[in-house]
């Protein structure tokens, strides 16, 4: 009977072990996830979207000024004293107004809206490129430092291993104390390692949930990724930077900039010419309500300021600085972009080799580990020189997790170049 109880236990305990597992593959975020959740809570994306639905109000408020102004007026007054009769007076009415003619001021300005609009959806490539960024690097940072509690976990078990080694030989007068102490050390090394390792998860876990738009404490303490620390694909052929430069968000937000400066120069110029309106107007006015007697109106209006002060000039003139100041930073951030294109390429392309390089040291090093275990295991080789294979293979180890970090980071920066957007994620 003890034998079965003991049995059913341990089915209990494998399979609790299975659900919990399972359970924590199931929460843990794949990249996909991370992208979806930040299109619906990144805060900054959320107010790049209300800047363009305000964008959007601004062009319908432009274009109103083309289309027929009309009004209706409605008033009634009762007057008398004590030497005249008292007398009542009603009206009411409707008025229309129609721009006929201002020097294509009007419709400058409606464009002009429309230019922001599309600088407004521009920027808002922008950010989302931003926070694509964002939560890219955080989404490496925390799945590397999960990677990290692995390596130094098995680190650790690797030096307490080696310690428990010496040990038995220091105590067997094979092996001296130095190398005893040496080996303990490491061997805290190690536990201060894996420790530290299990901290930076939850910094990483911390700044995962921010850019995803988490408020603090919401599910941020159980917060894992799962995906594999390989970069995607890489083009080895040189590309086209200037003609990616102007197809990146940013470039494309300053060449809407210059285009609204140059309507703007046009609209300045509309303001020397006269502003023609067609009025019209129908009312009905007596001393009864309701009124019965009609009154009507139409005609032309024009309008036009014979003296200002140089106040149009001198707006014609800023205009003018404005669009030559635009175009400079259109050019200036073209060849900035083309730029950063060409480095962040170049340090995708080193980062990926250097991977490829990494792997090969320490499969290098551990191989050597391996033997030189056994050697000193057989006396064939000092402590001295045993411990330095270790240590090597130690280092490789955490060199080639760095290396694919620093590899994915590098893809991260060229996406963002580009000008990659978290729409583009879900294409």
């Amino acid at each position: 009977m003890s034998c079965r109880i003991k049995q059913y236990l341990l089915i209990l305990h494998v399979f609790l072990c299975v659900t919990v597992c399972t359970y924590s593959a199931d929460k843990a975020l794949t990249w996909a996830d991370c992208i979806r959740e930040s299109l619906t809570n990144n805060p900054d994306l959320i107010s790049a979207v209300e800047s363009i639905r305000q964008a959007e109000a601004k062009v319908k408020v432009a274009g109103s000024g083309l289309m027929p102004s009309v009004s209706t007026s409605l008033s009634g007054d009762r007057s008398g004293g004590d030497l005249v009769n008292e007398d009542n007076s009603f009206s009411v009415g409707v008025s229309a107004k129609q721009l006929i003619y201002d020097g294509g001021k009007t419709l400058r300005n409606k464009d002009s809206s429309r230019e922001q609009l599309n600088a407004t959806r521009f920027k808002y490539d922008v950010a989302s490129a931003n926070v694509r960024r964002s939560v890219r690097l955080a989404f490496i940072d925390l799945l590397k430092a999960q990677r990290q509690v692995t390596i130094t976990e098995n680190i650790l078990v690797r030096r307490k291993q080696s310690t428990k080694l010496i040990r038995l030989r220091y105590e067997g007068g094979r092996e001296h104390k130095g190398s005893l102490m040496t080996a303990e050390a490491k061997e805290a090394q190690a536990d201060f390692d894996h420790v530290q390792a299990q901290r930076n998860v939850m910094m990483a876990q911390s700044s995962l949930a921010e850019v995803l738009g988490r408020r603090p404490g919401d599910g941020t303490s159980d917060l894992s990724v799962q995906g594999e620390l390989e970069s995607s694909k890489i083009d080895v052929e040189k590309p086209d930077f200037w003609g990616m430069a102007e197809s990146t968000p940013l470039v494309k937000e300053l060449c809407a900039q210059s285009n609204i400066a140059n309507l703007g120069v046009k609209s300045a110029k509309a303001e020397f010419y006269p502003g023609v309106y067609a009025n019209a107007g129908a009312s009905r006015s007596s001393s009864d309500w309701p009124p019965d007697q009609d009154q009507w109106s139409v005609g032309l209006s024009m309008s036009f300021p014979l003296f200002e002060g140089g106040s149009r000039v001198a707006e014609l003139d800023r205009a003018k600085s404005v669009f030559r100041q635009a175009d400079s930073e259109l050019r200036s951030g073209l060849l900035s972009a083309a730029s950063i294109l060409q480095i962040r390429w170049i340090s995708m392309r080193n980062a990926s080799d250097r991977v490829k390089v990494r792997e090969k040291f320490l499969d290098a090093a551990r191989e050597r580990a391996r033997i030189a275990e056994g050697q000193y295991s057989a006396s064939l080789i000092v402590f001295d020189s045993w411990i330095i294979i270790e240590d090597d293979f130690v280092q490789a180890d955490q060199s080639l997790l760095e290396s694919q970090a620093a590899a994915l980071i590098a893809e991260a920066e060229w996406i963002q170049a580009k000008g990659g957007t978290l729409e583009n994620e879900v294409k």
